[in-house]
Formats: C-alpha cells, sequence, structure tokens
C-alpha cells in the first residue's frame, strides 16, 4: 500500500521536470525569432531613432564603446589607440572628430572593424579599430 504513494510523488516530480524543461526549451526559443542587433554594425533606422544632431553624438548613444581608446597610449603617438574614421574608402583627419561633420540624415551604415581586421585591410596604425562610414546615395 505504501508504495503507490511513493509511485505517484515520483511521478508528479518526473511530470513537473518534463514540464519545466519544456517551458525552458520554448521560452528559450521565443526570445531568438525576433531581430538581433548587432554590435559591430549600426543602420540608418537606429541612427535615426535618435534625436542626435550627428553621427558621433548618436554612437555616443548607440555604440559608445566604439569611441573609446584600446589599449594603452602613447607619449610619442598619444592618439595611435583611438579609432579611424573612413568615409568612402578614404582615411578622415581628426579621428573622431569627423564624425561631428556627419549628420545622421546622411548616414546609410555604420560599421566597426578591429583592429586586426583593419590592420589587414587598410596596413598599419589603427591599433583603435576603424569607423567605417556609408553615406547615402543622393
Amino acid at each position: 500500500m505504501r508504495a503507490g504513494p511513493m509511485v505517484s510523488r515520483a511521478a508528479r516530480a518526473v511530470g513537473a521536470a518534463a514540464l519545466l524543461g519544456s517551458l525552458l526549451f520554448w521560452g528559450g526559443c521565443a526570445g531568438t525569432t525576433g531581430q538581433r542587433r548587432s554590435l559591430n554594425v549600426v543602420t540608418a533606422e537606429e541612427i535615426q531613432a535618435t534625436l542626435a544632431p550627428s553621427l558621433y553624438y548618436a554612437l555616443v548613444e548607440l555604440r559608445p564603446r566604439w569611441l573609446w581608446p584600446r589599449g594603452r597610449s602613447s607619449i610619442v603617438l598619444p592618439d595611435a589607440n583611438v579609432p579611424v574614421v573612413y568615409l568612402y574608402g578614404m582615411r578622415q583627419q581628426g579621428r573622431l572628430e569627423a564624425l561631428l561633420d556627419i549628420h545622421v540624415n546622411d548616414v546609410e551604415r555604420v560599421e566597426f572593424i578591429d583592429p586586426l581586421d583593419a590592420t589587414t585591410r587598410y596596413g598599419t596604425n589603427h591599433a583603435g579599430g576603424v569607423i567605417d562610414v556609408e553615406l547615402r546615395s543622393r
């Protein structure tokens, strides 16, 4: 007689564990169907959703880590580890200050390229990476 209640308790525990596992599985899958934001790319839609007057301030809001210097600075080259801005594939003067001159409505896409890939694509002196800006065609 005592075996009956023990079996039912065990059956309930197994059922509860199965239900919990099922909920965790399906709950985890539900979150993956939406649009996932890339950490290395900012689209025009994301930029225009900000109220920023320039691309610099939009990036401060959306991807502030892109603007941080990487690694140690040098007395000889204090800006060596700051990201370099490229526009139309051309290096811009003034590094991050170049982003202040770009209006958010003109931007199609912005990509951060890490230092290793930036050195492979553009050569040396990209220890801070590259912020590659694509403007809309008019």
